[in-house]
């Protein structure tokens, strides 16, 4: 018990489905485990028939938030027959069952998570007893939250794409509006409000312009969206191959060369008509074709300056010759 107990604190997850057996005097919260449990037996098992409720937490929580046959005020769910009573000390309280007494209890403990179903008639559900119930979603739900599902989160920031609008969800457990920061592509940063709706979601729908990469952020987390086509046309077909310059290459007499093959080809300039490229060089050609529109003369040194210099530099010369 004591390594289960530190398998979830250091990630792991368990769940406890208890009957009876969970408030007698053998109990599993009489063990190690009840550094993890998040509520302790009374010692009572009530064995009247009840009809499971959500509690208003369960009402907004992803986990039983809209299961099929709920609702706040009378749910179509078939009844369960035992109930242990607990005393909550700590996490969401989903599900009540007898005098609103816990029945689903879901925690985080450490890194980890732990899940307490306070009845073991779950199963009356799956055979159709009074109308039976969603006993495989449920168990699913809640063994989805265990193993951290991203969708299950009761607490997230997501965006989607529909057509030209980009959809901002915001999930919590608390029923107020947060603004949520969008700054698209180009950077600039615009402040939507999502409304409550159903199932503890809030929504909002902005107009998606420039394709890109939008972030969300409404304090506390943040979330990306990307909008516009997954495979551009760039990234449709990265394969290196010849096909789309063939005929360009063709038509003016050139080449193909391969980088991986010897590195750039040599260029060269060649007169017209010549082959145009071989197989380690490439040829431009020099066709020549150009015009002189004129043709300026500009004096760098005036003239009387530079015969002086050329006098002077005749006289040096012969002196020097004479010595």
């Amino acid at each position: 018990m004591s390594n289960i107990a530190a398998y979830v604190r250091q990630g792991g997850a368990v769940m406890l489905a208890v009957g009876p057996e969970y408030a007698d005097s053998f109990s599993l919260f009489d063990s190690p485990l009840q550094e993890i449990l998040p509520a302790a037996p009374t010692g009572e098992v009530f064995s009247d028939a009840f009809r499971p409720r959500l509690s208003p937490a369960g009402a907004r929580h992803p986990v039983t938030a809209e299961l099929t046959g709920a609702d706040a005020v009378r749910p179509s769910w078939g009844r369960w027959l035992r109930q242990v009573q607990v005393a909550a000390n700590g996490g969401e309280q989903l599900m009540t069952g007898v005098a609103d007494n816990p029945l689903l209890v879901l925690n985080r403990v450490g890194e980890g998570r732990v899940a307490l179903l306070l009845s073991d008639t779950i199963w009356l559900w799956g055979k159709g007893f009074d109308g039976g119930g969603p006993q495989s979603e449920l168990l699913r739900r809640i063994a989805h939250w265990l193993m951290k599902e991203p969708e299950l989160e009761e607490e997230t920031l997501s965006a989607e794409v529909r057509g030209d609008d980009l959809v901002v969800t915001r999930r919590s457990l608390t029923a107020s509006e947060v603004p949520v920061t969008v700054t698209d592509p180009d950077g600039v940063a615009r402040t939507v409000v999502p409304r409550e709706t159903a199932g503890g979601r809030a929504v909002a729908t902005l107009p998606a312009g420039a394709p890109g990469l939008y972030t969300l952020n409404d304090g506390t987390r943040e979330a990306v969206a990307a909008v516009g086509t997954p495979d551009p046309l760039e990234n449709f077909d990265v394969n290196a191959t010849p096909d789309r310059l063939a005929p360009v290459v063709e038509a003016t007499g050139g080449g193909t060369y391969w980088l991986a093959d010897g590195g750039t080809p040599a260029i060269r300039r060649i007169t017209p008509g010549r082959t145009p490229h071989g197989s380690t060089w490439l040829g431009l050609n020099a066709n020549r074709e150009f015009v002189v529109t004129g043709v300026n003369l500009i004096s760098l040194v005036p003239a009387l300056l530079a015969l002086l210099a050329v006098m002077a530099g005749a006289m040096a010369a012969w002196w020097r010759e004479g010595r």
